[in-house]
C-alpha cells in the first residue's frame, strides 16, 4: 500500500503538471484585451529598440499639418524656457515643418487623414529651464507617444491628459515631479505604458493605477508608501516596477490574479514585511520575480514550484528562513536564484547541483556545511525567536488544478476543444485514482452530463468525499452573509462614501471600538478616521469569498499595538468577513463572544500575551475555518475542552495561561503541526494516544507543568517529530527505547525530571542534536 506521503507527492506533482498543461491549451488572451500599437518588448531591450517604435518621419513636404499654429506657437515657447541644451535640438527648431524638428515624429492622424505630431522623442535630452509638462502636452492635440525621460520636466500632470485621443505612451521618468501620485494619469485610459520612475512622488499609490489596461508600468526610484493596493494583481501589465520605494505591509493576496500576464515583477527595495503569498506560485508566466532588501520573512512556499518560466529570482537581503525547497530547484528555467543575507538552514541535492552550477546563491545564511555562512551565533539569536505566518497550511501546497477546472466552466468553453484538451491530458498523464475521477466529472459536466453547480461544489469542497484535509478558507464555499443596510447619516452630518457596502457597515463598529480604547501609546487609532477603512493602520481588506468583485475587512493586526480596552466583545464579533484576527501584546481583556462562531470565514485567531480571563472559549469549538489559534500567555483557568484536540488546526499554541487538569485522551487525535501546552499546571501522564499523530505533529512542548508517570512507549511513533520537549515536569521511570526511533528529531528535552536508568543508545546524524 503507498504512503500518504507518496500519494500526496504524486499527486502535486500531477497538479503542476495539469496546471501547466491546461494553461497552454487555453486561449492565450481570455479577456480579448485590444491594444492600438504593437505589443511592446521587455524593459531591458526598450532603450535599443525604441526608435523602431516611434512613428515614421514624413517626407520634407508633407502637406497641410494638423494643429500646425498651436505645436509651433508651443515649441517655440518650450524653446525660449530651454536654458541648457548640449545636444542642439533646439537648433532644428526653425521653420513652420514640425515634421523635421529634432524629436518630433509625424504621421496620419486617423480620424483627419492629414499629417500631424505623433510622437516626441526627449529621451536623453538633458534639457534644462523652466520646463512646465502640463502646458506643453496640452497644445500637442494628436500625441501618441511622448517620451521626455532625463530632463528637467516638472509641473503637475492635468485631467486633461485624458482628452488626448491617441495618447498610448507616457514616460516622464528621471525629471522633476514631485507631490502625491498624479491621479489624473488615471484619466488618460488609453495608456499602455507609463513610466514615473526616478521622481519625486510621495504618498500612497493609487488602486485605479492597477485597473488601467497598460502593458509597462514603472513606478520605482519615488518615495511612494504605505501598504500596496490590495487590488494589485488586477493589472494586466505584463511589467511593473515598484522598487525602491517606501512601500511597507505585505505583497497583496490578489497577485494570483495577473497569473496569465505579469511576465516581471520588481518589489525590491522597499519596507514590505510578513510572508511569501501563497498565490505568488499562480504567476505561470513569470520569468522575473524581485523581492530583495525588504523585511519579508518565513519559509518559501512550495507553489513556487510551479513557477516553470521563472529565470531570475530574488530573496536577498531578507529574513526568511526554513529549508529551500526542492520543487524551487528543480524548475526547468533556473538560471540566477539569489536567496543570500537571510536565514535558510538546509538545502537538498538538487538545489546544491544548482549552488556548484553557480545559477543559486545562498551566502550568508544558516546552512550547515557550506561556506561563507552567518556565524552560529547570528543564526542561534535568529532561532531562538518564535515565528510564524499567516495560513500557515498554504505554505505546502502546490497551486492545483482546481483554478484551471473552473475556468474552463465559467468561460463555458468550446466543448469540442475542451474533449480536445481531456484526450490531449489522458495521453499525457497518468492520473491518480483522484485525477481519473476529477478528469471524469469535468468531461461529463462540460458535455452537459452533470449539473454545473453539483461540480463546483464538489471541486471547491462541498458535499461528501472529502480526501484529507478541508481546503483553505479562501476556497470554502459559503454563502452570502446577510447584512443589514448601512443607516442613514444623521441630520446635517457629512455623509461618508465607502468603496463598498461591506466597508459601511463595519465602519460603526470600529468607531464603536475605538471609543472604549482607554490607551494609544503609539497612536494608531489617529488614522481610524474617514471612509477609507481599508488605510486604517492594521486593517487589511481583500475580495471575500463569496464575492470576489467586493471589497471587505479581511484581516486585522494589531501586534504589537500596545492598545488597552476592556473588551473585544461587540468589535471582533461584528466583523463578518473577517479572515485573519492577530492581536497579539496589547491589553485587551475580558472574556471572548460566543457569537465569534458565527464568523464563517475566520481561520487565524491570535489573541496572545493580552489579559483575557475566565474559562477556555469554548465558542471555538465551533469554528470548522479556523486552522490556526493562539492564546498564549493570558489569564485563562479551568480545563480545556477534549474537543479541542479533534478541531482541525495546522497550530495550537495555549501556552502560559493557568489550564489544570489531566491530559485528554483526545490529545492524540490532533491534526496540530505544532503544539504547545508548555507553562501551564497540566498533572497526569503523557497520554499513549499521542501516538496516533504520528504524520503530523512536528513540535510538541509540555515542558513547564506538573506531569508525572512513565513515558509512553509510543513517543516513539512520531516519526515527524523535531521538537519534543517535556523539561520541568515530574515525570519517572526509564527512557523507553522507542526514542531511537524519532528519526527526524533535533531538540529533544527531559530536563528536570525524576527520569532514571539507562539512556538509550540513539543514532543520530551529526547535523541534529539531543
Amino acid at each position: 500500500m503507498s504512503s500518504p506521503l507518496f500519494l500526496i507527492t504524486v499527486f502535486t506533482l500531477h497538479a503542476c503538471f495539469f496546471h501547466a498543461l491546461v494553461n497552454s491549451s487555453l486561449p492565450q488572451n481570455i479577456t480579448h484585451r485590444h491594444h492600438r500599437p504593437p505589443p511592446l518588448p521587455p524593459p531591458s531591450s526598450l532603450a535599443r529598440t525604441h526608435r523602431n517604435l516611434m512613428p515614421r518621419r514624413p517626407p520634407n513636404n508633407p502637406g497641410p499639418l494638423s494643429n500646425r499654429n498651436m505645436v509651433l506657437f508651443i515649441t517655440q515657447e518650450l524653446k525660449r524656457n530651454i536654458t541648457f541644451d548640449p545636444h542642439n535640438y533646439t537648433g532644428s527648431w526653425v521653420g513652420t515643418n514640425y515634421c523635421l524638428f529634432k524629436g518630433y515624429y509625424c504621421d496620419t492622424v486617423p480620424d483627419k487623414n492629414i499629417t500631424g505630431l505623433a510622437g516626441i522623442d526627449f529621451n536623453g535630452a538633458r534639457f534644462r529651464g523652466n520646463l512646465n509638462f502640463n502646458r506643453f502636452i496640452n497644445f500637442l492635440r494628436d500625441i501618441a507617444i511622448f517620451h521626455v525621460n532625463s530632463n528637467n520636466f516638472s509641473g503637475h500632470i492635468s485631467p486633461s491628459v485624458g482628452s488626448l485621443r491617441y495618447f498610448y505612451e507616457m514616460d516622464v521618468s528621471n525629471n522633476g515631479f514631485a507631490g502625491t501620485f498624479p491621479v489624473s494619469v488615471l484619466n488618460a485610459s488609453k495608456l499602455t505604458f507609463v513610466d514615473l520612475r526616478f521622481n519625486s512622488y510621495t504618498g500612497p499609490v493609487h488602486p485605479g493605477l492597477f485597473n488601467l489596461d497598460v502593458d509597462i508600468l514603472f513606478i520605482n526610484n519615488n518615495n511612494f508608501n504605505r501598504n500596496i493596493p490590495s487590488n494589485f494583481g488586477n493589472t494586466p501589465a505584463l511589467y511593473i516596477t515598484l522598487a525602491n520605494n517606501k512601500f511597507n505591509g505585505s505583497i497583496p493576496l490578489s497577485i494570483g490574479r495577473a497569473r496569465n500576464t505579469l511576465v516581471e515583477v520588481l518589489f525590491l527595495g522597499n519596507q514590505l514585511s510578513g510572508c511569501l503569498r501563497y498565490e505568488i506560485g499562480f504567476l505561470n508566466k513569470s520569468t522575473v520575480f524581485d523581492v530583495g532588501s525588504n523585511e519579508l520573512t518565513g519559509p518559501i512556499p512550495q507553489s513556487f514550484g510551479c513557477l516553470v518560466k521563472m529565470q531570475f529570482l530574488n530573496l536577498a537581503h531578507n529574513k526568511f528562513y526554513g529549508a529551500i525547497p526542492e520543487v524551487l530547484c528543480r524548475l526547468p528555467n533556473a538560471y540566477n536564484f539569489t536567496l543570500s543575507y537571510n536565514y535558510f538552514t538546509q538545502v537538498g541535492p538538487r538545489c546544491r547541483r544548482l549552488i556548484r552550477a553557480r545559477r543559486l546563491d545562498v551566502r550568508m545564511n544558516c546552512i550547515s556545511g557550506l561556506p561563507l555562512q552567518r556565524s552560529a551565533a547570528d543564526c542561534a539569536a535568529f532561532s531562538s525567536k518564535r515565528r510564524s505566518c499567516s495560513r500557515q497550511r498554504t505554505f505546502s501546497i502546490i497551486p492545483s488544478l482546481f483554478w484551471h477546472l473552473l475556468l474552463l466552466i465559467t468561460l463555458r468553453t468550446d466543448r469540442d476543444r475542451i474533449q480536445k484538451i481531456m484526450r490531449n491530458i489522458s495521453m499525457k498523464i497518468v492520473l491518480s485514482t483522484f485525477n481519473i475521477i476529477f478528469a471524469f466529472l469535468i468531461f461529463n459536466a462540460l458535455a452537459g452530463g452533470i449539473d454545473k453547480k453539483a461540480l463546483e461544489s464538489i471541486i471547491q469542497g462541498g458535499g461528501s468525499g472529502n480526501l484529507g484535509r478541508s481546503p483553505p478558507p479562501q476556497v470554502l464555499t459559503v454563502p452570502p452573509v446577510k447584512r443589514p443596510a448601512p443607516s442613514p447619516p444623521p441630520p446635517g452630518s457629512t455623509q461618508l462614501v465607502f468603496a463598498d457596502k461591506r466597508l459601511a457597515i463595519v465602519y460603526p463598529v470600529i468607531q464603536k471600538f475605538k471609543n472604549i480604547i482607554s490607551s494609544d501609546p503609539l497612536g494608531i487609532t489617529k488614522s481610524w478616521t474617514g471612509s477609507d477603512i481599508c488605510n486604517y493602520k492594521g486593517f487589511f481588506c481583500d475580495n471575500p469569498p463569496d464575492n470576489y468583485t467586493a471589497i471587505a475587512l479581511a484581516s486585522i493586526d494589531f501586534n504589537g499595538f500596545q492598545l488597552t480596552a476592556p473588551s473585544l466583545d461587540g468589535f471582533l464579533d461584528q466583523l463578518p468577513d473577517i479572515a485573519l484576527f492577530h492581536a497579539n501584546s496589547n491589553n485587551f481583556s475580558g472574556t471572548i463572544s460566543s457569537n465569534i462562531a458565527k464568523l464563517p470565514y475566520l481561520y487565524e485567531l491570535d489573541i496572545s500575551n493580552n489579559k483575557f480571563s475566565g474559562s477556555f472559549p469554548s465558542a471555538i469549538l465551533g469554528m470548522n475555518s479556523l486552522s490556526f489559534l493562539d492564546i498564549r500567555f493570558n489569564l485563562f483557568t479551568g480545563s480545556v475542552p477534549p474537543q479541542l484536540f479533534t478541531q482541525n488546526l495546522d497550530v495550537l499554541f495555549i501556552n502560559n495561561n493557568n489550564f489544570m487538569q489531566k491530559l485528554p485522551d483526545t490529545l492524540g487525535n490532533t491534526h496540530v503541526l505544532f503544539l504547545t501546552l508548555a507553562n501551564n499546571k497540566f498533572i497526569g501522564p503523557i497520554p499513549a494516544s499521542i501516538s496516533k499523530a504520528l504524520s503530523t505533529l512536528t513540535e510538541i512542548l509540555l515542558l513547564n507543568n506538573m506531569l508525572s508517570g512513565c513515558l509512553p512507549y509510543e513517543l516513539g511513533f512520531l516519526r515527524e517529530a523535531i521538537v519534543f520537549d517535556a523539561g520541568n515536569n515530574q515525570l519517572t521511570g526509564p527512557m523507553p527505547f522507542s526514542l531511537a526511533c524519532l528519526e527526524k528529531v533535533e531538540v529533544l528535552n527531559f530536563a528536570g525530571n525524576l527520569l532514571y536508568g539507562m539512556v538509550p543508545e540513539m543514532e543520530l546524524d551529526q547535523e541534529r542534536s539531543t
